[in-house]
């Protein structure tokens, strides 16, 4: 079925030039009238779980941002993988299936009212398929996010054992496993790659699951942060050195961990890494760009929402004249969330793993040395 749904959205009519800019343009205008006509509806409690009114808005803004970055990209079989996420996300904190139709009946008022022409005509025919397909989007959504971390193997066992102390906030826990795995350079990269990531990853499918809350992830993430950052110093690099690196999360982007988990596996690898962590603005990541001059520029998106901000960065930092040698990848968990997306506009790679963005530096070192 996924299969057929991606074939389908490709036939949707590509968008004229100016959409994407019309659509930010009155983006805020049209959340504003979601907002304002689902808060009013007499079973809205019911339709969002009684969840509070402000986790819907949050939604409506994050979905706003979604279509913007598949309307710049003109990818819109991206919305086979990004809108049975979004409806399991939700549902699994309580927001009915039912609120997915009346909420995108709500999209096509406010683009109409707000948009006009040939754009209007091209965005309100995706917002009609995805009502079309409301019933295989649910069926979508039902399907498993991904297998929970196996058991059996002692690696299995560290897995398991990290992830629990991670959730149960138990610093001291994390960090006697991580030392316990890390004595060395090629241990520090082996925990990263088949403990930190996998639990990453972990974190995210029982979040999205409904069964963790965002505190028990932030907790989760806050014990993974602590150990990497300590853990890290105690081993000394041997790796050749390969160059300079910049690594961020996106603009408006707040989860770190993909960023952080990169920096350290490149820092790693004989990269000098200057690492500018979460929401850092364009402007501010242009001026460390044009100061450092790196050899490497990695962008992590955990949320597909994400996706346009950093479209933006690596837009900007291809009109730089001073940058235009750097090489750009881009990567993280949203790659998990809308696969298939092996190409992106201004970047060099779009990285499906931690594994795959350091080989890629590499390559892309060697072929700049010779």
């Amino acid at each position: 079925m996924l299969n057929r749904i991606i074939s389908e959205a490709k036939t949707l009519s590509h968008m004229p030039p100016e959409a994407a800019t019309v659509y930010e343009t009155f983006k805020g205008r049209m959340i504003e009238q979601v907002d304002r006509e689902l808060t009013a509806l007499p079973a809205i409690h019911v339709l969002i779980g009684h969840n509070p009114l402000s986790m819907m808005c949050e939604h409506h803004r994050n979905h706003a941002r979604l279509m913007l970055g598949i309307i710049a990209l003109n990818r819109f079989d991206l919305l086979a993988g990004a809108v049975p996420w979004s409806y399991r996300t939700c549902h699994a904190h309580g927001f009915s299936y039912e609120y997915f139709r009346v909420e995108m009946e709500a999209w096509k008022r406010a683009v109409a009212r707000h948009i006009d022409g040939l754009c209007a005509r091209a965005i309100l025919e995706v917002y009609d398929w995805i009502l079309r397909r409301h019933g295989e989007m649910i069926q979508l959504a039902e399907q498993s996010c991904g297998p929970p971390i196996a058991a059996g193997s002692p690696l299995d066992e560290t897995r398991h054992a990290f992830l629990s102390a991670m959730l149960a906030g138990d610093l001291r826990e994390c960090l006697r496993l991580a030392g316990n795995s890390a004595a060395t350079p090629q241990g520090l990269e082996s925990f990263y790659l088949e403990v930190v990531q996998r639990c990453m990853h972990e974190l995210g499918r029982l979040w999205e699951q409904g069964e963790i809350s965002v505190v028990q992830e932030n907790l989760a993430t806050a014990m993974m942060s602590g150990a990497m950052a300590t853990i890290r110093p105690r081993v000394r690099i041997e790796a050749p050195e390969r160059g300079k690196a910049v690594v961020t999360s996106a603009p408006n982007e707040t989860h770190t961990l993909g960023a952080w988990l990169i920096s350290g596996l490149l820092s790693l690898d004989g990269w000098e890494v200057d690492y500018l962590g979460a929401a850092s603005s364009l402007p501010d990541i242009i001026d460390v760009l044009l100061t450092v001059r790196p050899d490497l520029l990695a962008i992590s998106v955990a949320m597909p929402y994400n996706l346009h901000p950093a479209m933006k960065l690596m837009a900007a930092v291809r009109k730089q004249p001073a940058l235009a040698e750097i090489k750009i990848m881009i990567g993280g968990y949203f790659t998990r969330i809308i696969p298939g997306l092996d190409r992106l506009a201004g970047a060099d790679a779009v990285a499906s793993d931690a594994k795959s963005a350091i080989a890629l530096a590499r390559e892309w070192r060697r072929s700049c040395t010779g």
